[in-house]
């Protein structure tokens, strides 16, 4: 039942030439980028839910998949949920457009209006650097991963704590010499007023 509605929504897209939306279990099925795949180029945006950017150009987006209806694929992947597509595409900020097409992938980074992004998958990606597409990750890929950035954190976190120690062991040794170095000089200073005093007594 899930999968018929799923259809329904893609078809119902497609006709009004809508962006797919596209998640972890459905990319490679439904784009084929990584085989000699028969349904055409791809344009996908990468984005946040949360991110200002990616709200502010829906409405170039969605025009976008009217203009090239029949020509390219436009889609949108919510990298905050599928992230083994974002890690697997390296996404490091939103939105991130990718454009597929022929086994390769082009990075877009231009202005986001209707017209230059027509214009990139139409023409212009050709002038960015190609890049191989990524293989799909499996989940253990992705424990793996997730588990090296946790030792990074932890090597900061212990790198900045030692740091932070450092600091604070200086910190105290110096004004512990202050403070010493203080009494000092006022104990010296009260011996001679007492040797001053005693001397005139004498006197």
């Amino acid at each position: 039942m899930r999968t018929l509605l799923w259809l329904l929504v893609g078809l119902f897209g497609c006709v009004l030439g809508l962006p797919l939306e596209l998640t972890d279990v459905s990319f490679d099925h439904d784009t084929q980028v990584g085989t000699h795949g028969t349904t055409g180029p791809w344009f996908v945006k990468f984005y946040a839910p949360w991110c200002g950017h990616c709200r502010r150009m829906e409405t170039a987006w969605n025009e976008l998949a009217d203009a090239l209806t029949n020509e390219v694929n436009v889609a949108s992947v919510d990298a905050t949920k599928n992230k083994m597509l974002a890690e697997r595409f390296k996404i490091a900020g939103y939105p991130t457009l990718i454009y597929f097409k022929d086994e390769k992938m082009y990075r877009h980074s231009g202005p986001r209006t209707l017209e230059a992004l027509e214009q990139f998958a139409r023409s212009d990606y050709q002038k960015m650097k190609a890049e191989s597409i990524p293989k799909p990750l499996t989940k253990l890929d992705l424990i793996r991963r997730n588990f090296a950035h946790f030792v990074q954190d932890m090597e900061h976190v212990y790198t900045q704590r030692l740091a932070a120690a450092v600091a604070f062991v200086f910190m105290g040794l110096s004004a512990g010499m202050a403070i010493g170095a203080a009494c000092a000089a006022f104990s010296m200073k009260r011996s001679r007023r007492a040797t001053e005093f005693s001397d005139k007594k004498k006197l």
